[in-house]
């Protein structure tokens, strides 16, 4: 590996049934809010940070979890699995 270049990385790649599509889509959702939750406190409380980035973006991952159990929800209505796939892509930045 070499740090001229992106580097890729498969997180997700296969079908799934919709129970199962949204435990592993909201899983790594709830990770991500998490950390953002954990990480602007922290920073809020050592720094006096402001918080509003941070909140906002875990709104808009709380909103995609609305839309991915939408899209699920027709999944498991209309019989149908989902094939889900997540690239995890790395660049070296100055």
């Amino acid at each position: 590996m070499n740090a001229q270049s992106t580097h890729e990385f498969k997180l997700i790649d296969g079908q799934f049934y919709p129970n199962e599509a949204l435990q592993v889509l909201i899983s790594l959702f709830n990770s991500k809010i998490n950390y953002h939750q954990l990480e602007s406190f922290s920073n809020h409380i050592r720094h006096g940070s402001d918080l509003s980035l941070s909140e906002n973006r875990v709104q808009s991952l709380r909103d995609s979890i609305e839309g991915i159990k939408e899209l699920i929800k027709i999944a498991g209505t209309n019989g149908k699995q989902l094939k889900i796939q997540s690239l995890v892509q790395i660049t070296f930045e100055d």
